[in-house]
């Protein structure tokens, strides 16, 4: 299933996309010039990710509403797009982690 690498790719650009609100001026600048030299929009966020949210949001199971019509296909894609958030957060901790290593041995005023 080619499609679920895929929305993991999908996953982790939006999600990455969505950092840039977090990373410093001078971060956010060479992340907005590269997609802009890219020459790359805004990626959207994938349906199952909104889909996702929302199951989160209102704590509620897709299938008791009874909205799914391929039950098989939609585990699938959740569990691509719950691969790629917690692989991006996983990224997100261990750079978060060597920054603070390399700030706490250069970071100080000697």
């Amino acid at each position: 299933m080619r499609h679920l690498a895929a929305l993991g790719e999908a996953v982790d650009a939006w999600l990455e996309h969505q950092h840039q609100n977090d990373l410093s001026d001078m971060d956010r600048e060479k992340y907005l010039l590269k997609q802009a030299e890219a020459n790359q929009p805004a990626p959207e966020q994938p349906e199952p990710l909104a889909i996702l949210y929302q199951l989160r949001r209102f704590s509620t199971t897709y299938w008791g509403g009874g909205l799914a019509n391929q039950p098989y296909i939609l585990t699938l894609e959740l569990n691509a797009t719950i691969d790629a958030e917690l692989e991006f957060e996983r990224r997100t901790a261990i750079n978060a982690k060597r920054f603070a290593e390399w700030f706490s041995e250069h970071g100080k005023a000697k």
